[in-house]
């Protein structure tokens, strides 16, 4: 509880030889009750850190038990003979370690000190090595006793860190008082006093006025004023009950890993710590670190890696945060429009958005912040403007909106926030040219995209233009180019250090829950079979899409009975379901499977439904207990909604991009996450769904064999995205080239030209 601020310069004022009593009771009682604060935290930390170590030691030994004892030859116990512990009845890893030494010598036949000294050594290791995979954090559909008592502590010093917040002062503010109180205990009586020479009492004079100078700053005096009741709730708080306290971590994953975090257990850290700093140049990730940031108003617990972010945000001004998705780039962006207006009494910020997700944004801001949203879009865009301007808080527009969006000359916005920023990385297009044209008369920039340049040099280059034209300008540099030639990763990184940060799941997020993706292949019956095949037949490619998934009709297709077996499963379970399709026909089959076991309508979330009840029906379906199934389109929700109380997704048919799929995954497989998420892609056998996943998968192949051959190509995909391969440029093709050639290849291998005659192996029709 130290605070990261240097002490501000002392400003003393003479104080008189009566002032010494008050200054010294005034300080002790002060010193006193930042006493007990500390107290009730540190009692609440020491909780939460030995809740925390005991469930890891628990969970590890509960891995040690699940290994047999051949687990030690494969850690380096080679040599080992294990046939004597295993008819002592030690069967397991586990088991062994229990034991010690001399008892192992002493009464297990066959094992000698040597042997039995290795067999420990090796069993130690492996503890060690078993220890930092254990994820701490536990998940909701296996609840145990160690669980919620983790739980309980991380409530109760979540509290304290709240009740606290507005202590900060206070901690330096005891430092400089503890100091002087010595000082004036030692003068405080009249006849000390009285005998005291003069040296003493111009010390004692001079603590009394550093004493007033603490206790009479402004700052000091609001938090002192808030200390009683601040102490007096930490005192009064009492843990909910344990259902309670599981139902809360379903629902605020996030904010119980984070306050894990900020704790320093050492239990919740990067995989690879400096990765959450982006391989940021040394110089400039220095910068950052030593950037005070106060988001004071922001009410979601920030993540480590988070409020880097933010200090990068401040620290650089015009920047790109390009963050995985599911990472926050929201919650960031909203720490450093909470930090300009606490530190620099900033009070307009303006978002840019696709229209989809501005509802999104809205809801980040009422519930994430003490910020006021206004929307500067629709019908009452000019009354939201004007209250906007007048009274300040976060204006929120569409990009379509923006080039309609007049504000007075000298109204500047402190922080332009551009979201989804791959939308304007084409300069000739009118709302890039709008973009651009609002970035250059602000001074704060940021960009967040989570696939910010699609592997594309040029793109990254173009956004890279307009938060800092002057790195982008370095790109096409000699340095620039020796880093990309020599495939200098790090150096590539280092030189748009300035502009660019980005980390991954993998760097940042270790207590994410595993996620398990199944491939569910499935027959097309016969008059599925019959129905696809004229679609090729017709070339109609839409048309063989959804055939493949609903088959024929009126019988349940193969995939929508797939479906119908996994619902149930998860129905036994209690989980909840998405369930992704492109097409509006196959949601209303999706819809119907899951109203025959949930017993009540199933909803979907399409392009029809507006943005803010699309936020109604998710906090209807998350907050509704057990199973459930929600019906989405891929294109609709498939970005900017959280869905993190489903723990399994169904994608019904595979995407033209796998990026696509990711980001619907990326849904529930994100940042508060509490379960494992289960992921099951229906495929049809012999049919488009095949072809389309061999052809993807065949450009990945050329991909790796042929561009990355290249040291640029290699370079500037490894700069632009370190994420995985499903944004390469091998799978991002245009649509339009990819559908004729999986037609082309259907037809093909159907054997049919597109008068329905059969072909022959030239690919000209059978006897031409």
């Amino acid at each position: 509880m130290v605070s990261p601020h240097p002490d501000p310069p002392v400003a003393t004022r003479p104080a008189q030889p009566e002032d010494r009593h008050d200054a010294r009771r005034r300080a002790e009682a002060l010193v006193a009750g930042i006493d007990e604060a500390r107290r009730l935290h540190d009692e609440a930390h020491a909780a939460l850190r030995a809740a925390a170590h005991q469930r890891r030691n628990e969970l590890v030994w509960q891995r040690l038990d699940e290994l047999p004892l051949a687990a030690l030859r494969d850690a380096g116990g080679a040599g080992l003979r294990l046939s004597a512990f295993e008819q002592a009845g030690i069967t397991s890893v586990g088991a062994l370690a229990r034991w010690d030494a001399t008892r192992l010598d002493a009464e297990v036949e066959g094992v000698g000190p040597a042997t039995a000294t290795q067999a420990l050594e090796v069993a130690r290791k492996l503890y060690h090595g078993v220890a930092p995979q254990v994820r701490v954090l536990p998940d909701p559909a296996t609840p145990d006793a160690s669980g919620a008592a983790l739980l309980a502590a991380l409530a109760r010093y979540e509290h304290v860190l709240r009740a606290f917040a507005a202590l900060q002062p206070l901690w330096s503010a005891h430092q400089r008082l503890s100091a002087v109180l010595p000082t004036l205990e030692h003068a405080g009586g009249r006849l000390r006093w009285a005998f005291s020479g003069r040296r003493h009492k111009d010390a004692a004079l001079a603590a009394a006025g550093e004493a007033f100078a603490v206790l009479d700053d402004p700052v000091v005096t609001a938090a002192a004023a808030s200390l009683p009741a601040a102490v007096q709730s930490v005192r009064a708080w009492s843990a909910p009950t344990e259902a309670a306290l599981w139902q809360d971590y379903v629902t605020r994953g996030a904010d119980y890993a984070a306050v894990l975090e900020r704790a320093g257990t050492g239990l919740l850290t990067a995989a690879v710590p400096g990765r959450a700093r982006g391989g940021l140049a040394a110089d400039i990730a220095a910068r950052v670190d030593a950037t005070p940031v106060d988001t004071a108003g922001l009410t979601a617990n920030l993540r480590g890696y988070q409020e880097f972010g933010v200090r990068y945000v401040i620290a650089q001004q015009r920047v790109i945060l390009g963050d995985e998705m599911g990472l926050g780039k929201t919650i960031q962006a909203l720490g450093a429009m909470c930090h300009l207006r606490n530190a620099e009494d900033a009070r307009h910020f303006l978002v840019v958005a696709p229209a989809s997700i501005l509802q999104n944004w809205v809801r980040e801001v009422e519930h994430r912040t003490d910020l006021v949203p206004h929307v500067l879009h629709g019908t009452d865009r000019d009354e939201d403007l004007a209250a906007w301007v007048a009274a300040g808080g976060v204006g929120i527009t569409s990009y379509d909106t923006l080039r309609l969006v007049a504000v007075p000359p000298a109204l500047r916005p402190e922080l332009v926030v551009v979201d989804e920023a791959h939308y304007v990385k084409n300069p000739a297009a009118q709302r890039s040219q709008a973009v651009a044209a609002w970035l250059a008369a602000c001074e704060r920039v940021l960009l967040l995209s989570g696939t910010p340049m699609e592997n594309r040099l040029g793109e990254f280059t173009r956004l890279v233009s307009l938060a800092q034209p002057e790195v982008a300008a370095r790109l096409g540099s000699e340095e620039a180019q020796l880093a990309l030639v020599g495939a200098d990763t790090a150096g590539f990184r280092e030189l748009v250090s300035p502009v660019y940060l980005r980390r991954n799941q993998a760097d940042v997020l270790v207590e994410l829950p595993e996620r398990i993706e199944v491939e569910e292949w499935v027959e097309l019956s016969g008059d599925d079979l019959a129905a696809y095949r004229a679609t090729v037949v017709a070339g109609e490619l839409m048309a063989m899409r959804q055939c493949a998934t609903l088959g024929a009709g009126p019988a349940r297709s193969a995939k929508l009975e797939r479906l119908a077996e996994l619902l149930e499963a998860y129905r036994d379970d209690g989980r909840k379901v998405l369930v992704f399709s492109f097409f509006r026909r196959v949601l209303d089959a999706v819809a119907g499977v899951g109203a025959e076991l949930t017993g009540s309508p199933v909803v979907s979330i399409t392009g029809d439904v507006a943005p803010a009840q699309r936020f109604e029906l998710i906090d209807a379906f998350s907050a509704a207990p057990g199973f459930g199934v929600l019906a989405c389109q891929v294109d609709a929700a498939g970005v900017g909604l959280n869905l993190q109380a489903a723990s399994a997704v169904v994608l019904m048919e595979p995407q033209w991009k796998p990026s696509t799929e990711a980001q619907a995954i990326a849904r529930a497989h994100r940042m508060g996450q509490t379960r494992r998420v289960m992921v099951h892609r229906l495929l049809a056998r012999d049919a488009v769904d095949e072809t389309l996943v061999e052809l993807l998968a065949e450009k990945q192949r050329l991909f790796d064999q042929v561009a990355r051959q290249s040291a640029l190509a290699e370079a500037s995909a490894s700069a632009v995205d370190t994420g995985p391969a499903e944004s390469s440029p091998a799978t991002e093709v245009p649509e339009a080239t990819l559908a004729a050639q999986v037609l082309e290849r259907e037809r093909a291998r159907l054997g049919t030209d597109p008068a329905g005659g059969q072909v022959g192996p030239s690919g000209l029709p059978a006897g031409g």
